[in-house]
C-alpha cells in the first residue's frame, strides 16, 4: 500500500500536508486493515481451536492468554510493518512526486 500512493503523499506534501499528517493517513488506515485481518483471523481460529483441540493431549482449545498474545505479536509486527515505509514515503521530494504527476 506505501509503495503505490507513495506519490500521492508526495503531491500531498507539496500542497501543505505535512509528515504527520500523511503518518496519521497512512497508520489509519493500516490499522483498519489490521483489526479486520484479526478479526477475521480469530474468528476463524475460534472456530478451529474445537474440533483440532481433539488431536491434541492435554491442550485447551479456549486459552485466552495464547489469544491475546497472538493478537498482540501480530499488532506489534503491523505496526512496524506499516510505519518503516509511511517513514521513508515522508521523506520523498514533494517536487519530485509533482514532476512525476
Amino acid at each position: 500500500m506505501v509503495g503505490q500512493r507513495t506519490r500521492e503523499w508526495g503531491v500531498r506534501m507539496a500542497l501543505g500536508a505535512t509528515a504527520r499528517d500523511v503518518v496519521r493517513l497512512a497508520t489509519k488506515q493500516a490499522a483498519l486493515q489490521l483489526v479486520v485481518g484479526l478479526s477475521v483471523g480469530l474468528v476463524i481460529a475460534g472456530l478451529l481451536s474445537g474440533p483440532l483441540a481433539s488431536f491434541f493431549y492435554q491442550v485447551e482449545p479456549w486459552d485466552k492468554t495464547i489469544f491475546a498474545a497472538v493478537v498482540l505479536l501480530l499488532s506489534i509486527t503491523g505496526v512496524m510493518a506499516a510505519l518503516a515505509p509511511v517513514r521513508r514515503a515522508t521523506q520523498v521530494d514533494p517536487l519530485e512526486s509533482m514532476r512525476h504527476e
